[in-house]
């Protein structure tokens, strides 16, 4: 029931109850408009919350993206690094590393590291330096990262690295030189490594690092002196050492077919020159000086002997010396220039001289009196064998690193053509020839002067002239006669003595009976000289018809004439003992930054 104030008209009826409803209607259009507030609101929380979480997942899958491209960069740089520790000029023949996508291929994500011209960043390799500037591109899923880095291949920098001990009782050195023209000037370290022992008793001065994996036998006793100016670190774990088998090294050198052979176990030339090629099963001696020029000797173990090389004279020259044997070099005379690798599966002595380039032996090394400018390594190619030391002994010699320790290259020269040394014959005798080089006798008239005056001289080879029986397979009949005839000398000389006994005896004698027994005596041994004098002097007849019958009808297959040369051809041989380094040792990465998000 409505009541109306004090003093207020009286209304009654639907006056009264439509006065109310302007107030209700305003009511409710005031919590519509609410609601709408609120469902406006709550879409755009919605919406931007939306908006939010889109964007987040966006930068979330960006931020993925990009760490997958920067893993993809990092795996192209990491294998670019594993190749230049196994190849240290790689990136100078334009190699790659990955492949960049290509559309319709199906891949999201991919790397790549070129020194190509076409490559998505080009890398750059300097063939002065070795160093390489390179730029690892890593994509994912539009995401790009480049890791900039400047690498540096590691230098070998062991003036002597051994597997098993090393010793010395008397001057040791080590140094190293900044140029190997300039030997003289040693202003760089001049390290040493062992995985054995170390016992030194004389004076000791190692300008680098003393590194052992076992212990040190001796220590410095007065008046000797030790001085290892970058320290001493024993009890090192076993560190990798270069391992050159002797089939690696095959493999770069001529076909075997292109390689000359040596025919006989003695080279007794005064000065031999190897100019090409050449190979010999069984041991081979060179008597006098041997001198390498492009050339390459290589022995095989045969015919009961284990394949060893030795030069009793001057070794000079560049080329290679690879022996399934020992390699022994009497003196070494390489101060002024050349560079001769020596690879041997057995031993390695060089008993004095200035040697330079690099000394590798499967068993053991002995320096004596001797300088060597490049590096010494003992090491086994494969597992080791008992009884083997693989150490060192040095005496009185200095080792000086060479700033190219770690790489040794040599070029061996074939010619297809080649038979001999000079000249179209298979040796030169003393007196065929005179002071001019014109022809002065024959073969058979300066074997008939021998004969006459017993002179052995005039059976040896003349210096001037490289003797072809050295290589020619051809000769060896000659060779083999003329062999014979010296070994006869002997028997003359002999039988021309007792001739001359018996002619004195003869005239001694006074009694008719015992002058006429010694007459008899004369008569045989007059006889037997006589007899050994023609067998000698058709002997050289039917040499000097061998001997012009090789010269006229020795044309090469090459089409060239003996002594000759025909078609030439060089074989590059190159070692690279940076590749057996450690890898924390192989390279050096002296800048490294990351580029985010750049497009090519």
């Amino acid at each position: 029931m409505h009541t109306n104030p004090p003093g207020a008209p009286l209304v009654k009826g639907p006056a009264a109850a439509s006065s109310k409803r302007p107030g209700m209607k305003r009511k409710r259009a005031m919590s519509l408009y609410a609601v709408l507030v609120i469902v406006s609101v709550a879409a755009l929380m919605v919406s931007t919350m939306a908006a939010l979480y889109v964007t987040n997942l966006q930068f979330s899958m960006a931020a993925n993206n990009g760490e997958m491209a920067h893993i993809e960069a990092e795996t192209a740089l990491q294998e670019a690094l594993a190749r230049i520790v196994y190849q240290s000029d790689f990136g100078s023949k334009d190699e790659c590393v990955g492949v960049p996508s290509k559309p319709g291929d199906g891949r999201d994500r991919w790397h790549q590291l070129s020194y190509a011209a076409n490559a998505v960043k080009r890398s750059l390799y300097s063939d002065t330096t070795g160093q390489s500037h390179v730029y690892a591109v890593g994509y994912c899923r539009g995401q790009y990262r480049v890791l900039e880095a400047v690498i540096q291949p590691a230098q070998y920098n062991y003036a002597l690295a051994t597997e098993g001990t090393i010793t010395s009782s008397t001057r040791f050195t080590t140094r190293g030189v900044a140029d190997s023209s300039k030997p003289s000037v040693t202003n760089r370290p001049g390290n040493v490594l062992t995985n054995g022992d170390v016992s030194f008793q004389g004076n000791v001065d190692i300008s680098g690092s003393l590194r052992l994996a076992g212990r040190l036998a001796q220590v410095p006793n007065p008046p000797d002196s030790w001085i290892v100016s970058g320290g001493i670190e024993q009890g090192l774990a076993r560190r990798s050492l270069p391992k050159l088998s002797l089939a690696e090294v095959d493999g770069q050198l001529p076909p075997e077919n292109l390689q000359i052979p040596i025919i006989t176990d003695t080279i007794p030339d005064p000065e031999f020159t190897c100019l090409t090629a050449l190979k010999r099963t069984g041991d081979v001696i060179f008597a006098g000086e041997l001198k390498l020029q492009q050339g390459a000797i290589r022995v095989h173990a045969g015919e009961g002997k284990p394949g060893s090389l030795t030069v009793l004279g001057r070794l000079s020259g560049n080329g290679l010396l690879i022996t399934d044997g020992d390699v022994i070099i009497e003196r070494a005379d390489m101060e002024s220039s050349g560079q001769i690798i020596v690879v041997a599966g057995g031993r390695v002595h060089v008993k004095k001289g200035f040697f330079r380039g690099l000394v590798y032996s499967q068993t053991h090394l002995q320096l004596n009196n001797c300088t060597v400018l490049g590096t010494a390594v003992v090491s086994p190619a494969s597992a080791k064998q008992a009884g083997i030391s693989y150490g060192a002994e040095v005496e009185e010699t200095d080792v000086l690193a060479d700033p190219n320790a770690g790489h040794f290259e040599a070029t061996v020269d074939t010619y297809s053509g080649l038979k001999q040394g000079k000249g179209d014959a298979p040796f030169m005798l003393n007196g065929m020839y005179d002071s001019a080089g014109n022809p002065a006798k024959s073969a058979e008239q300066v074997l008939n002067d021998a004969i006459n005056s017993g002179d052995i001289s005039g059976l040896e080879f003349d210096p001037a002239y490289p003797a072809a029986w050295t290589w020619d397979p051809e000769a060896k009949g000659i060779y083999q006669s003329l062999s014979d005839l010296k070994k006869l000398m002997d028997d003359l000389k002999k039988l021309r003595e007792d001739l001359k006994a018996a002619q004195d005896a003869e005239a001694a004698a006074t009694e008719p009976a015992e002058k006429a027994a010694r007459a008899e005596d004369t008569d045989r041994a007059a006889d037997a000289v006589s007899k050994l004098e023609k067998q000698m002097k058709e002997s050289a007849n039917n040499l000097e018809k061998d001997y012009q019958a090789y010269k006229n009808g020795h044309a090469t297959a090459g089409g060239g004439v003996a002594g000759k040369d025909g078609k030439k051809k060089s074989y590059p041989v190159t070692f690279d003992l940076q590749k057996f380094l450690a890898r924390s040792e192989a390279v050096r990465t002296i800048y490294y930054k990351e580029h985010a998000n750049q497009k090519f």
